[in-house]
């Protein structure tokens, strides 16, 4: 029997670092004992391996951000408008609205259906609440973790205006806005991720002495 292939087959494998996601949403890196980074690659702009990040590298990404933070914000003011405004008229005719749903559904009273609308109403403003309170903390505070709370209430929120056409409540502008917020908030989040994995100016003058 071939002892290189015993070998082959028992040989250990390399150690490789593993990346952990903290609770706020940054990440930290976990290195394996007697494990050694890897000299990254001569560029271009100069011999050294750290000579590729400068101070205008987190500069951009700032801006971009920041353009993208204020874009979203109007989006959420735009949705919150829009949407206190549907509010208002929906209750302004909710009488109209109910004669149309007492026609679906015959087999209940008029009692039970005023019930269900008020039940429904008052469930979507508490959502409201949590919605645009979520928005605005996480554009207020920067941080991943609360991009992803809002992106799930999002996501809850734009499926729950299915639910709400049984009431006779859906809306397609808001359904859009609702999307388009939770788009907006996935791809602020993974800037920031993005942001938070670039090297301190302390780290680079490290690396490159």
């Amino acid at each position: 029997m071939d002892s290189r292939l015993f070998e082959d087959e028992v040989k250990p494998e390399k150690p490789i670092p593993v990346f952990l996601q903290n609770p706020d949403g940054s990440f930290a890196e976990g290195v394996p004992p007697g494990y050694k980074e890897k000299s990254p690659p001569l560029t271009p702009r100069g011999s050294g391996g750290a000579q590729w990040y400068d101070d205008s590298v987190a500069e951009e990404f700032e801006y971009l951000y920041y353009r993208h933070e204020k874009l979203f914000l109007s989006l959420l003011l735009a949705e919150f408008t829009a949407e206190l405004t549907f509010n208002v008229l929906y209750v302004y005719y909710a009488e109209y609205s109910l004669r149309e749903v007492s026609l679906v559904y015959h087999h209940l009273s008029q009692k039970t259906l005023w019930m269900l609308f008020w039940v429904m109403f008052g469930l979507e403003c508490a959502f409201c609440a949590v919605y645009y309170t979520l928005g605005f903390v996480a554009i207020a505070k920067h941080r991943p973790s609360y991009y992803r709370y809002f992106a799930n209430s999002a996501l809850v929120g734009f499926l729950g205006q299915v639910l709400l056409a049984y009431m006779n409540k859906f809306n397609l502008l808001v359904f859009f806005l609702r999307l388009m917020a939770y788009i907006y908030a996935k791809f602020l989040r993974n800037l920031l991720q993005s942001m938070m994995l670039l090297p301190t100016s302390g780290q680079v003058d490290q690396e490159a002495q």
